[in-house]
């Protein structure tokens, strides 16, 4: 897996990799990760991928980042009163 690019983000860690003919684009906030994987034949550069990466697209990670905290915390709530 090589790391083709960070892109600089105030509550993120966004980072653009490149694996086996993939464009990865992992976007971490805490202790939390997603992960969009998309085709080289499909997005043709570093470039275009960046594209992706709108307001909308982190903000919607940023929500899923909080519904999975919330998850996590009551799962974890669960399991320390187990």
């Amino acid at each position: 897996m090589r790391l083709v690019a960070n892109i600089p983000h105030p509550k993120l860690k966004i980072s653009i990799l490149s694996f086996m003919d993939k464009w990865i684009i992992e976007i971490e906030g805490g202790a939390y990760k997603q992960a969009f994987k998309i085709s080289h034949d499909a997005i043709p550069s570093e470039e275009e991928v960046k594209k992706l990466l709108t307001e909308e697209l982190l903000q919607g990670c940023m929500d899923r980042f909080n519904g999975m905290h919330t998850d996590f915390g009551k799962a974890f709530q669960a399991y320390k009163n187990a």
